[in-house]
């Protein structure tokens, strides 16, 4: 009888905890990455979400995590539109799950982490240095759609500030933020970046709502559900004392409009990274020319890569800089 007393006793010791941090509230995740317990719900932005409505609304799927995540979470959970909504990214996403390294943008993402890892962990001295000596690097994801990018990056410990205008995709956001216990680290707002603080109306794409884009359709005829808010880009990162570190943005043809009011802020305090979409097309549907997105950047210093091939630099006017002027690609524009 002896010999069991330890073994009751430690039964007892793990139950009573386990009761403890129940009562406490605490947030408990289960191997799905499913939050339980009393944390409930999430403010992505003002807006309240909870994890059963989330079940009820939105299929999701299990997502295997690179084996170079240093996540302790092996899987990840997001909640994505049914196929016959956006057959595009939901297919890619049920095909890929169990291949990381071919996901949605899988690239960007690994050269996004490399960048971080760069600034975080600059040399062994730093690995050997309390983390609280490091400061985190402040990261914006704009045009987050259902937050995939922003959920990858948190998991590697990062803070992302996360915008997506279009409200059933930043629901698709919260729930996958909150599904894998993030919402310390994914900062949702359900706005969007313009010239102005203003409502604007999203016209929304059959089949892919990846590729809603702001048009010039005036709000008074503009359906309820394609009303949006966006806001001036330096007024944000100016109120919040917010001195971004890295910025991935995909905006359909909009990021020249997101950016250019922050230009002089950026000119003050400038991001060491941006990764962003690069249409021509889809910018001069906004009335912008594509030299004029690229001198932007040129303009405050940076040099410019594709993020498919880095290290080949597109220098204004080289014969890259013109091939890309009649391409749809992604780049990567940086500080040294």
């Amino acid at each position: 009888m002896a010999k069991k007393l330890p073994g009751v006793f430690l039964t007892l010791v793990l139950v009573l905890g386990l009761s403890i941090v129940v009562l406490m509230g605490l947030r408990i995740v289960d191997v799905d990455g499913e939050v339980e317990g009393n944390a409930k719900r999430l403010d992505g932005g003002g807006v309240g979400v909870s994890i059963s409505q989330c079940r009820l609304d939105h299929e999701s799927v299990l997502v295997a995590l690179d084996s170079s995540s240093t996540s302790i979470q092996k899987t990840l959970r997001l909640f994505v539109y049914p196929v016959t909504v956006d057959p595009y990214h939901t297919l890619a996403i049920f095909k890929n799950a169990d291949h990381p390294d071919k996901f949605l943008e899988a690239a960007v993402r690994t050269a996004m982490l490399k960048d971080l890892r760069k600034h975080s962990e600059p040399n062994k001295a730093s690995r050997i240095k309390s983390q609280a000596n490091i400061t985190p690097p402040a990261v914006l994801d704009i045009g987050a759609y259902t937050g995939y990018h922003s959920v990858f990056l948190a998991l590697e410990g990062y803070s992302i500030h996360s915008f997506e205008p279009f409200k059933p995709s930043f629901n698709l956001a919260v729930c996958s933020v909150f599904a894998n216990n993030l919402a310390s680290k994914v900062h949702l707002f359900n706005f969007g970046f313009g010239l102005l603080d203003e409502n604007r109306c999203i016209l929304q794409k059959p089949s892919n709502p990846g590729q809603n884009v702001i048009d010039a359709t005036p709000v008074s005829e503009c359906p309820p559900d394609s009303i949006v808010e966006v806001k001036r880009l330096d007024s944000y990162l100016i109120t919040n004392n917010i001195k971004p570190y890295l910025i991935k943005i995909d905006t359909v043809g909009f990021e020249f409009n997101t950016l250019i009011t922050a230009k002089d802020y950026f000119a003050e305090f400038p991001p060491t990274h941006f990764y962003t979409e690069f249409s021509p097309d889809d910018l001069a549907l906004q009335g912008v020319d594509a030299k004029e997105y690229l001198n932007f950047f040129y303009d405050l210093g940076y040099l410019i890569e594709e993020t498919l091939v880095p290290g080949f630099l597109v220098v204004k006017g080289s014969r890259e800089y013109k091939d890309i002027l009649n391409t749809r690609v992604h780049l990567h524009a940086y500080r040294v």
